[in-house]
């Protein structure tokens, strides 16, 4: 059995339909990214979150310069460090 890539680019195939894990929506929106923030979360995610998350880190590195974790506290140098962003 091969074991399975550990860095991914893309999900190539999915059985069903994921919606993104942020309940603010009114009706199910299709998820088109998996979101790893390192080892304390992962959802999947809308676009529209997806780049709103972004937006946050940039934003958090330009004011402090790093990004910290809500749930553990770590400190974060770079949004990619922070968290793995993977196309569905």
């Amino acid at each position: 059995m091969t074991a399975p890539a550990i860095h991914t680019t893309s999900i190539e195939h999915l059985d069903h339909q994921p919606t993104c894990g942020f309940k603010r929506h009114k009706t199910p929106v299709t998820a088109t990214y998996w979101v790893q923030a390192h080892a304390c979360e992962e959802r999947l995610m809308c676009t529209a979150h997806t780049n709103r998350l972004r937006e946050l880190g940039h934003r958090l590195l330009s004011k402090h310069g790093y990004i910290e974790c809500a749930h553990c506290l770590a400190h974060f140098s770079t949004f990619e460090t922070y968290a793995a962003v993977v196309s569905l």
